[in-house]
């Protein structure tokens, strides 16, 4: 990707479900939309935002040279979202996980799984889900050793997980 800059930007989510944005404003990305209904999750990605309405509906604008603001037409309601570098995500109301954006390492592959994700967490290059039993699974990028197979290796730990958080 030449992109001039990557994760310039943030996001905040008022009280009143407004959303405000600040930062440099490459291509748009502090351009919040004007909506009547209230957002209840905000994510910056690296040239893109997203922000989850109280609806279920996910919005999402910014650079969109990846279609990683094309959110995805969907029959259940979006419960969370996360923004990666040029990719996005979105957890829906039946437990499972959408991806979307630039597929490079296969990070919008999401791995099928047994059991209902819970949580959902967008990277640079990599992805993460929580799910339901505490264990997490992760897919994407391979640089030093973090993914194995197409999937990342997660370590084996001896309580659940109760939340993720892939960084950059």
């Amino acid at each position: 990707m030449n992109h001039i800059s990557t994760g310039e930007h943030s996001l905040g989510l008022l009280k009143n479900g407004k959303c405000v944005a600040w930062g440099i404003n490459h291509y748009s990305v502090c351009d919040v939309p004007k909506v009547e209904k209230r957002f209840i999750e905000v994510s910056a990605g690296g040239l893109h935002s997203l922000g989850l309405l109280e609806d279920g509906i996910c919005l999402a604008w910014g650079l969109n040279d990846c279609n990683q603001i094309d959110v995805p037409r969907v029959e259940q309601r979006f419960i969370a979202i996360s923004a990666g570098g040029w990719h996005s995500l979105g957890l829906l109301e039946n437990g499972s996980c959408v991806a979307w954006g630039y597929d490079d390492y296969s990070v919008c592959d999401v791995p099928k799984v047994a059991k209902r994700f819970i949580a959902i967490s967008a990277g640079l290059s990599h992805s993460l889900g929580l799910l339901e039993d505490g264990t997490c699974v992760a897919w994407g990028q391979n640089t030093r050793g973090l993914v194995e197979t197409g999937q990342i290796d997660v370590p084996i730990v001896e309580q659940r997980l109760i939340a993720i958080s892939a960084g950059g």
